[in-house]
């Protein structure tokens, strides 16, 4: 009886922490490349200024990322002509989290730099950012 309450706290307590994939507090995606790599970042989407923030994200393998749109207003991001997903998803439609809108993905493993260009369509203008992945490079400790 003991175990089945701390599987449940277990269980309860993992679907409490999956909130969103990003916050306003995630790093915004580096537009060039950083030593360490952060582990999840941020793309952020201004549908009012037609903006996507970086233009060029930089990450590594099995980074987590994520495009945060903060006024709530919705948007779609689709890669061109392959995708930086480990599975090949090539199209995100954002989600309500809260007061904004999120979607996001993890980068799947290269052997080189690749480069996946986009395309991110919010309140019916379009946008051309890129996402750079890069093989993840063990640290020496």
């Amino acid at each position: 009886m003991r175990s089945l309450a701390i599987l449940g706290i277990l269980l309860l307590s993992g679907c409490a922490s999956k909130g969103g994939i990003v916050t306003l507090d995630t790093p915004l995606c580096p537009s060039a490349r950083v030593d360490p790599p952060p582990t999840a970042v941020r793309i952020q989407i201004d549908a009012t200024a037609k903006t996507v923030n970086p233009k060029e994200c930089y990450v590594v393998s099995d980074t987590e990322v994520g495009w945060f749109e903060e006024t709530g207003k919705p948007f779609d991001a689709k890669f061109k002509a392959k995708s930086p997903e480990k599975w090949g998803k090539m199209k995100y439609d954002s989600k309500p989290v809260g007061s904004h809108q999120e979607a996001g993905f993890k980068a799947r493993k290269v052997d080189a730099s690749e480069t996946f260009e986009y395309e991110v369509t919010s309140n019916g203008h379009t946008l051309d950012p890129a996402v750079i992945i890069d093989p993840n490079k063990q640290q020496n400790q």
